[in-house]
């Protein structure tokens, strides 16, 4: 297993309603990963973009070797509410930020030592261009490739998302994504 390993992707402020309450706090799928990652990684690094209005850069500052970019204007938010069953309901997201995670950042942290790249969910095309990237410059590096159903209702974004998985060493999906992705029930 790697010693170091990056997680790339959208870190958010997420406004969640549930039957417990309401609250805002730090959210985002590369986020959330690169927490879970630190349980059984040695070193942890985050490649990351957030607004201006981002409230939480205590929590991105914990991780050693990231690239955060700070970008003018509002953060990547999700207002989320989760029924009886914890079923997520998507009332509005507003994706900022994320658009400025470049390849360049993800080859910047293998060259930094990271044999593992986890790519969260972004635009298919972007996370195509970016595995491809990281198998040129270093074949032997691990890649992860997470997927999400909201870039599934375009056939670009499912043809993408099936190219970037079989350039991946390994692909997260859920049920709901995979009937998405085959057609198939």
């Amino acid at each position: 297993m790697p010693d170091c390993i990056a997680f790339v992707g959208h870190t958010s402020t997420d406004h969640i309603r549930n039957m417990r309450g309401e609250r805002v706090q730090p959210g985002g799928a590369a986020l959330y990963a690169a927490m879970g990652g630190r349980t059984i990684f040695n070193e942890v690094s985050l490649i990351t973009a957030v607004g201006a209005d981002y409230p939480f850069h205590d929590i991105l500052s914990t991780f050693n070797n990231s690239i955060v970019r700070k970008t003018a204007g509002r953060g990547t938010e999700f207002h989320i509410t989760y029924d009886r069953d914890w079923n997520a309901k998507y009332r509005k997201a507003s994706i900022g930020p994320g658009s400025q995670i470049t390849t360049r950042d993800v080859l910047g942290a293998i060259s930094r030592g990271a044999k593992a790249i986890h790519l969260a969910p972004m635009n298919p095309p972007k996370v195509v261009n970016m595995v491809n990237s990281i198998k040129e410059a270093d074949s032997h590096a691990l890649v992860s490739v997470n997927s999400v159903i909201h870039y599934m209702d375009v056939k670009a974004n499912r043809d993408a998302i099936l190219k970037a998985a079989s350039l991946a060493d390994i692909f997260i999906l859920n049920e709901r994504e995979l009937h998405a992705l085959t057609c198939e029930e």
